[in-house]
């Protein structure tokens, strides 16, 4: 897990502090959490899923997707496959 948290981090273009910063930790013990040295806790895990929307399962096993869609996301995605205009909503008044 160590691992995937610097590629993760390193995929967000981050540094140690901030990154740490972001999840209100310091730039050391990303460090030590990245070097093996402290062990990796649930809460951190949680942390940094919910800050960075990244997929649980990856970053404790490796497992499907880096991150998760938001619902931003999901929305944009559909846009592009069923596009719909407000004229055409309007249309089925």
């Amino acid at each position: 897990m160590k691992d995937r948290l610097k590629v993760l981090r390193k995929t967000l273009g981050l540094n140690q502090v901030d990154f740490g910063a972001r999840i209100g930790i310091g730039g050391t013990a990303i460090s030590k959490f990245e070097s093996g040295v402290n062990a990796i806790s649930d809460t951190l895990v949680l942390l940094v899923c919910r800050e960075f929307n990244v997929n649980e399962a990856w970053l404790r096993n490796g497992t499907g997707e880096m991150f998760t869609h938001t619902g931003s996301d999901l929305v944009a995605e559909l846009s592009e496959t069923y596009p719909v205009s407000y004229t055409h909503l309007r249309a089925h008044e």
